[in-house]
């Protein structure tokens, strides 16, 4: 496989790829050095998503990158490596990676380490996408420092969701997940880990895949809204009325972050299109 960490990222300082260290090599890695062979290992591959070679030497960066987690000691949850270890899941979290699917025996190896305590929870976040696993993790599962980042990646969703089945999958994943949410604001409400949980689902959308889905979207938008209404302590709101001068259509004013062909444009033209002419 290519030395191509060492050539994207390090110019000519001869650096090993995760791929060409030893056994021996590997009992002294620690999360901070490979942070930034998996941040190019990733790179490389967003570059040129379609060379096997480089997917495959993401692959291995993750695989490796589970390990070193794995063997963090479960005492050890600060310092240093214990920051650059939840980098480390994140960076895969947010990658991508695995959109287009996982294998069998990644599926058997996250489900393993999900026993084996925090180092092993985090670690198995690097190989599988939640929505791609069934059952998720309940947070009783997950210790109460961790259900920030087990937010961050229950409710991450494709990088590219075109394709109607992941969409879909990932809106059940995203119910089921809501539910859950739910259940701990309600039952603890107000708490430091549930506060930071929310924190971090507000920073994840997911809308994008949403809007490809064929099911659940209601029932995801209804959860997030009684979500929030509890988070926030929000009473009783009136819906705002807007009226447009007499004998005049209200005029409609759209925001958008973009106007290109994507999945959250093409929903709301299809809003637009069916106003009532009458009205707007």
């Amino acid at each position: 496989m290519p030395n191509f960490l060492s050539e994207t990222c390090f110019g000519k300082t001869p650096m090993p790829s995760p791929s060409s260290m030893t056994q021996t090599d590997m009992s002294e890695i620690t999360p901070s050095i490979l942070l930034p062979f998996c941040s190019s290992a990733l790179e490389a591959w967003r570059h040129r998503p379609d060379q096997a070679s480089l997917r495959e030497a993401a692959l291995t960066a993750a695989q490796q990158a589970a390990g070193v987690i794995r063997a963090i000691p479960k005492a050890k949850r600060e310092g240093d490596e214990f920051q650059a270890a939840l980098a480390l899941a994140r960076i895969f979290i947010q990658s991508g990676l695995h959109d287009s699917g996982t294998s069998d025996a990644e599926q058997s190896q996250a489900a393993t380490l999900r026993t084996q305590g925090w180092p092993g929870i985090l670690a198995s976040m690097v190989l599988v996408p939640a929505w791609s696993y069934s059952p998720a993790l309940s947070y009783d599962d997950v210790p109460l420092w961790l259900w920030a980042q087990y937010t961050h990646y229950l409710f991450a969703a494709p990088v590219k969701p075109w394709a109607s089945n992941v969409a879909d999958a990932y809106a059940a994943h995203m119910k089921r997940s809501l539910e859950m949410l739910s259940r701990i604001n309600e039952a603890n409400r107000g708490s430091t880990a549930v506060r930071s949980s929310i924190s971090a689902f507000l920073e994840q959308s997911g809308a994008e895949t949403l809007a490809n889905a064929n099911s659940n979207l209601a029932d995801c938008l209804a959860l997030r809204g009684k979500l929030l209404t509890h988070a926030f302590a929000l009473g009783p709101q009136n819906d705002p009325v807007a009226l447009p001068r007499e004998g005049r259509a209200l005029k409609l004013g759209v925001c958008l972050p973009r106007l290109s062909d994507t999945p959250d444009v093409r929903a709301v033209l299809a809003f637009v299109e069916h106003l009532p002419p009458a009205r707007f």
